[in-house]
């Protein structure tokens, strides 16, 4: 129901923050609840778009994630880089639902900047970044349909 009503309105709310509710926090706990607030925030704007296309004469929901998308990106993949990727970890787990959330509500707007991340990455000397640019692609080739990829 929260993410109901941040959706509704985000407007008032979150605008005041510049949008930057997933880079604000240095705390971990925060910084899990802030990816795990724009991952509802989106998930309610698919719900909402899947319900506009069952009625007809709807207008369609706003996509909140359209006008914060690339600083949040940034941040998801910075995170990627800095914390262990383990399954069991709380953080990497919201970051990589938040970044496939991004994908899906988004589109094909967010592959350019992950690829050029996955470029820059891949081939990198350090582990940490070889392993978040894996990541990174593969959770952006869960959410790509087969004409983006």
């Amino acid at each position: 129901e929260l993410s109901k009503v941040a959706f509704d309105n985000l407007d008032p709310i979150f605008k005041p923050l510049g949008g930057d509710l997933a880079t604000a926090s240095n705390s971990l706990p925060e910084t899990i609840v802030a990816l795990q607030l724009w991952d509802e925030i989106g998930q309610e704007y698919l719900e909402r778009k899947a319900r506009a296309k069952r009625v007809a004469n709807s207008v369609p929901a706003a996509n909140h994630l359209l006008e914060v998308h690339e600083r949040l990106v940034q941040h998801v993949l910075s995170l990627l880089v800095l914390v262990e990727l383990t399954s069991e970890n709380e953080l990497c787990e919201a970051a990589v639902r938040t970044m496939s959330t991004i994908a899906d509500c988004c589109g094909s707007i967010v592959f350019p900047m992950v690829t050029a991340f996955v470029s820059n990455c891949i081939l990198s000397s350090e582990w940490k970044l070889r392993q978040a640019s894996v990541i990174a692609f593969s959770t952006l080739s869960e959410c790509a349909d087969k004409k983006t990829v």
